[in-house]
C-alpha cells in the first residue's frame, strides 16, 4: 500500500454530476469525461442537466453489483484458522469477487478457494510475482477454475532492476494466458505501482496497454471523503505532477491518471481502496500508533459513496481492503482496514471477529442494487435536477422489471482527518424531473442509517413529473417507474 502524504487542502469551485452512462478513458495523459463522470471538465454537460434537463441511459444494477469485490487471504492467519465464521461474513456481505489466490496455495487452499465458487458463486484472483513459472501460472488456473483476474506484481517498485523484472513479465504473462484457449476469457490487469514518478519510468521502457486488459488502481483516500474538499474527485490534499497537471496528489483522478501512466488506454480496476474505521476515530496527527482512522458512523456513509463514485466514474471492479483487521498487526497502520474488527490482542479465536457498522452498510447496498440475470439493455430517461448544492451526487441504475433506481447523496466532509472531529454536512433539498412520469406515479425513497441497515420506504408522488427529494451525507435510493416492489 502506498505511503500517504499529508498536505494542506486546496479549494476549488464545486459542480454537478449525473452518472449513468460508461465511459472509456484516453490514452495518457488525458482523460476525457462526460456528464456522467465526475471531473471538471464535464462542467457543459452537467449544467445542461440543471438547465435544460438531458437524456440519460442508466446502468444496468446487476452491472454495479457486480463491480463489488474484497481482498481476503485465505491462505493464512484468521481467514484460515476461523474459515467457517469468515465465510459467513462472506457470503453474507454478498460480494461476488475476492482478491485472493496465489501459486504458493496449497492444493487444499485452491480447493477451499474452487468451492467458494461452486457453493456460492464468489469468484477468486491470481496475483503473480514476476518469479513464477509459466507452469505454475497454467496449473493455479487449472487447480481453481474460478479465476475471475490474473493480476501482475503487486507494488515491486522500488525492489531491484524491478522495471526491466515487469517488462519482461508482463508480455510473457500475457501471451501465456491468451494462448491457452481455456484461460483466454480471463482478463490480465496490470501491475500496481504505488509512485507516479516510478510509473512514468516504467512506461518509458515499456507499453504495457499491449499486456493488459485492465490498469490497476491502488487509492486509499486518507479517511477523506472520495469526492474531496469540492467533490469533483480532482482536487486532493497534495501537489500536482507534470504527468496529472490537472488533479491533486491524493485526488481520485489522480489515482486513475497515474494508473493511465504506465496503461495508456487501458480501463482500470481498483484492486485496493477502503478506509480504517475504529468506533470513534482517530486524527492523521501525530502519525504514531494507533493509526489514523474514521468512526464508524461515518464510515458507514463514506464506504457505500466510495463503490457508487467509483463505478460511476468508470471503475468496473473495485476491490475494498479488506474483510477482516489485522493485516499488518495491532498496531501496524493498516491494522483498522478491515469491514470486520478483529480484537487485539489477537485471541485466534471467532469470538474476537466482530461485524463493523460498515459492514452492514456495504451489505444494505449490495442487497439493494443486485440483481441477478441475463444482460438486458437499459432504457433511457430525460431527467433535469434543479435546487441542489453543487455537491450533490447521483447514479442512475435500471432493474430488469423495468424500475429505476437512483442513488444520490451529498459528496462532502464529514470528519477533519487532522483534527479527529466531525463536520456537519447539511441537506440539500432539489427537484428531480423525470420525462414521461405521471402525476399518479408513486415511488419509494429509502436510505442506509449509521448502523448499516436500510430505513423503512416513504412514498413519493410525482406532480407534474417532478419529485420533491432532500439528499444527505449518506446514500439513499429513489426507486420509481416500472413495477412497485421493494428491492
Amino acid at each position: 500500500m502506498p505511503l500517504r502524504r499529508i498536505f494542506r487542502c486546496a479549494a476549488s469551485a464545486a459542480v454537478l454530476v449525473l452518472m449513468g452512462v460508461a465511459a472509456q478513458p484516453t490514452p495518457y495523459p488525458v482523460l476525457t469525461y462526460t456528464q456522467q463522470r465526475n471531473d471538471p471538465q464535464a462542467a457543459p454537460a452537467r449544467t445542461a442537466l440543471r438547465t435544460t434537463g438531458t437524456r440519460v441511459t442508466p446502468y444496468m444494477a446487476d452491472a454495479f453489483a457486480d463491480s463489488f469485490g474484497v481482498n481476503t487471504r485465505f491462505g493464512g492467519g484468521m481467514y484460515a484458522s476461523q474459515r467457517p465464521t469468515v465465510e459467513s461474513f462472506l457470503v453474507e456481505l454478498g460480494f461476488r469477487h475476492i482478491r485472493d489466490g496465489s501459486v504458493l496455495y496449497t492444493p487444499e487452499v485452491r480447493a477451499y478457494l474452487q468451492s467458494l465458487c461452486t457453493r456460492f458463486g464468489i469468484h477468486s484472483s491470481l496475483g503473480l510475482g514476476d518469479t513464477v513459472t509459466d507452469a505454475e501460472i497454467l496449473q493455479y488456473i487449472k487447480d481453481v477454475p474460478c479465476v475471475d483476474m490474473v493480476e501482475g506484481p503487486n507494488e515491486i517498485n522500488g525492489q531491484p532492476n524491478w522495471v526491466q523484472r515487469l517488462a519482461g513479465f508482463m508480455p510473457r504473462a500475457y501471451k501465456l494466458v491468451r494462448s491457452t484457449p481455456a484461460f483466454n476469457g480471463i482478463p490480465m490487469v496490470g501491475p500496481s505501482i504505488t509512485k507516479l514518478e516510478d510509473g512514468e519510468q516504467l512506461a518509458h521502457t515499456i507499453d504495457l496497454s499491449k499486456y493488459v486488459d485492465y490498469g490497476n488502481k491502488h487509492s486509499y483516500p486518507g479517511q477523506r471523503n472520495v469526492g474531496g474538499d469540492d467533490g469533483t474527485g480532482a482536487r486532493g490534499w497534495g501537489p500536482t505532477h507534470d504527468a496529472c497537471p490537472k488533479y491533486g496528489y491524493g485526488a481520485f483522478f489522480f489515482a486513475v491518471c497515474a494508473a493511465q501512466v504506465f496503461t495508456g488506454d487501458r480501463p482500470i480496476w481498483t484492486t485496493e481502496t477502503g478506509y480504517a474505521s475504529t468506533p470513534n476515530g482517530l486524527a492523521t496527527a501525530p502519525k504514531q500508533p494507533p493509526y489514523a482512522s474514521l468512526p464508524y458512523a461515518v464510515a458507514s456513509k463514506y464506504f457505500p459513496r466510495l463503490m457508487a463514485y467509483e463505478f460511476a466514474n468508470g471503475i468496473t471492479r473495485t476491490y475494498i481492503m479488506a474483510l477482516l483487521d489485522g493485516a499488518s498487526g495491532c498496531n501496524g497502520p493498516f491494522n483498522a482496514l478491515g469491514l470486520v474488527e478483529q480484537a487485539c490482542p489477537n485471541t485466534g479465536e471467532a469470538a474476537s471477529l466482530r461485524k463493523k457498522p460498515p459492514f452492514y452498510a456495504l451489505k444494505s447496498l449490495m442487497a439493494t442494487v443486485a440483481d441477478p440475470g441475463p444482460a438486458f439493455t437499459p432504457t433511457p430517461i430525460t431527467m433535469k435536477i434543479a435546487g441542489a448544492d453543487a455537491k450533490l451526487q447521483t447514479l442512475l441504475l435500471q432493474k430488469r422489471s423495468g424500475r429505476y433506481l437512483l442513488l444520490y447523496w451529498v459528496e462532502a466532509s464529514d470528519w477533519d482527518v487532522l483534527h479527529g472531529t466531525y463536520q456537519t454536512v447539511a441537506p440539500e433539498p432539489f427537484t428531480l424531473a423525470v420525462g414521461g412520469m405521471a402525476g399518479q406515479d408513486s415511488a419509494q425513497n429509502f436510505g442506509i442509517d449509521a448502523a448499516g441497515s436500510l430505513t423503512t420506504p416513504d412514498a413519493v408522488r410525482f406532480s407534474n413529473g417532478s419529485a420533491q427529494l432532500t439528499a444527505t451525507d449518506a446514500v439513499q435510493f429513489f426507486s420509481f417507474g416500472g413495477p412497485l416492489k421493494r428491492p
